[in-house]
């Protein structure tokens, strides 16, 4: 209960979510209270994307979304930038993302940890051209 009232969900969707993280090794149960294991989650290819990793992201989206009319500046960061860009750096740009994601990560979950927050980063192109292919 607790959690899906932290987390803006349903008790059912919570509980889903905990047997899902603890059979997956994902959450450990010790003396009555839930803790993060060492292992890691991500796809194991990052060039695919399924229907089930869009609906992940549009969910962090629409979170980002709320976040952006509820919570105070101090408590989140929402930021973008356009450019223009050579298309051919876009592969090394991404693997600087990734690096990014996971050094930052690291940091934050370093100290005592009492918040659960989301960090997403999108690089997107704004040009819709006739050479824009949909990978699905």
């Amino acid at each position: 209960r607790w959690i899906a009232t932290e987390l803006g969900i349903s008790i059912a969707e919570a509980k889903l979510a905990v047997e899902r993280l603890l059979s997956l090794g994902l959450l450990e149960s010790k003396d009555g209270t839930f803790k993060k294991s060492t292992e890691q989650l991500t796809t194991s290819d990052k060039y695919i994307s399924t229907p089930a990793l869009r609906k992940n992201q549009k969910q962090f989206l629409d979170k980002a979304l709320d976040s952006l009319d509820s919570d105070p500046v101090e408590r989140r960061s929402h930021t973008s930038m356009t450019m223009a860009v050579d298309p051919s750096k876009i592969p090394a740009a991404k693997e600087m993302i990734r690096e990014f994601n996971r050094t930052l990560c690291r940091f934050l979950e370093s100290g005592e940890r009492k918040e659960v927050f989301n960090l997403s980063v999108a690089l997107f192109p704004l040009q819709k051209s006739s050479k824009t292919k949909v990978k699905k």
